[in-house]
């Protein structure tokens, strides 16, 4: 009859337990001691994920009106994925305007609304944002879909 392998005693399992929870010490710093790798920041992680949700809800939005305006697939997709392009690129040359051009074209920006998020920090008018372009996207689907219905399409 064979027996299995006996467990490892603890003292082996000792200095790898001590090793991993050993503070990293960074290079370019060496007074510095960086916390375990597993602490989380709970409110920044969440403020991300509430972003990426507002986020992904304004892009599916505007993927329905798109793909509310055609019959093809295709044309939905790349019609899409260049408008929610357009929103997402729309400050980042921000040497092209004046100050006054570049503050109005930044409140359209979906990325400028989002980098607050992505900071960790919820604001009341990035949250507002979203909702409204999530809200006005969802009722041009509906209205493109009942002027399809009244044509009988």
């Amino acid at each position: 009859r064979v027996r299995p392998p006996a467990p490892p005693p603890l003292s082996a399992i000792g200095p790898l337990v001590l090793v991993s929870a050993w503070p990293i010490v960074r290079p370019e710093e060496p007074t510095r001691v960086m916390p375990p790798l597993l602490v989380v920041r709970a409110p920044f992680v969440a403020a991300g994920y509430a972003g990426l949700i507002f986020l992904g809800l304004v892009f599916i939005a505007i993927g329905l009106f798109v793909s509310s305006l055609t019959d093809s697939q295709v044309v939905a997709g790349v019609g899409s994925l260049f408008l929610v392009g357009l929103l997402w690129a729309m400050s980042w040359n921000e040497a092209s305007g004046s100050d006054e051009v570049m503050r109005v074209v930044k409140g359209f920006s979906t990325f400028d609304h989002f980098w607050n998020f992505s900071k960790g920090l919820i604001d009341s008018t990035d949250v507002l944002y979203f909702l409204f372009v999530r809200i006005f996207f969802a009722n041009l689907t509906l209205r493109s879909l009942e002027s399809r219905h009244w044509r009988g399409r």
